[in-house]
């Protein structure tokens, strides 16, 4: 029986740390950048939870055959959606997240029976990290909004 002596076969050890340090930072960059990912789909998710509780208080006006409104609520922080006592929803208070900024507002009423809004009025937010102003401006007379980013 022969011994075949390799003169490279340290390199084995030093081969595996390599490529666990290498598999170690894809592994943890990933890591560090998912808080930031987080914070954009918190305001992704606030802006579809905003375009769908809109949407409900105008069908529960419509229904109830009572007036809803939306408006901010004193400390700027939280978007109210007034609905009549009698219903039972935990989501009348809408979160605004840290890094979203309420430029402009106002409240917004949809009539019972009808749904519609006798209002012009606009509720737009600033997002500094990609520079955008999201604007709602509800329509008169339909209760419809158009969304616009600038």
């Amino acid at each position: 029986m022969s011994i075949i002596k390799n003169k490279y076969a340290g390199f084995t050890l030093v081969e595996t740390l390599f490529v666990f340090l290498i598999t170690l930072f894809f592994v943890t960059v990933p890591i560090f950048s998912f808080e930031h990912l987080q914070k954009d789909i918190a305001i992704h998710q606030f802006f579809s939870q905003f375009e769908k509780r809109i949407y409900v208080a105008q069908k529960i006006a419509i229904v109830s055959q009572q007036a809803t409104r939306i408006h901010l609520t004193d400390d700027q922080q939280k978007v109210y959606f007034g609905v009549p006592k009698y219903t039972k929803f935990d989501w009348t208070y809408l979160k605004i997240p840290e890094n979203l900024k309420i430029q402009r507002y106002g409240t917004v009423i949809f009539a019972g029976r009808t749904g519609n809004d006798s209002s012009l009025k606009t509720y737009q937010f600033y997002w500094p990290k990609k520079k955008q102003k999201i604007t709602y401006q509800f329509q008169l007379g339909s209760g419809h909004y158009t969304k616009k980013i600038e």
